[in-house]
């Protein structure tokens, strides 16, 4: 497992590693199960970054996924919500859930860059 965790540290490893989970992920959740591969999409790919970040760096990685991750979840949240009430167009669900993380995504990034300090 050491070996395992030293070779993920490495950010050209990781980000195939990860590829490669995606990549999985989607063939599961087409092929054998959608709520497997929902589960499986909830992979804590941060943990994989924090392996790989500078020390000095993973106390602000760590408190900023925690906000990110509230994030993620008001956009899906939104986008079920819009499923259930606006739409069920995938392709309009998409936008709508990418336009509310680029909005939240912001937001969130100009509150600690510009008001929190």
């Amino acid at each position: 497992i050491m070996n395992f965790l030293n070779l993920i540290q490495n950010p050209i490893f990781n980000a195939i590693f990860q590829g490669i989970l995606v990549y999985i992920v989607i063939i599961i959740g087409n092929n054998i199960d959608p709520d497997l591969g929902a589960i499986l999409y909830s992979f804590p790919y941060g943990l994989f970054i924090l392996l790989a970040l500078l020390k000095s760096k993973q106390k602000d990685f760590i408190s900023s996924a925690v906000w990110v991750n509230f994030i993620d979840t008001l956009m899906w949240l939104i986008i079920f919500l819009t499923y259930i009430f606006i739409t069920k167009d995938i392709k309009i669900l998409c936008i709508v859930g990418f336009i509310s993380w680029i909005i939240l995504g912001l937001l969130y990034y100009f509150y600690i860059k510009f008001i929190k300090k």
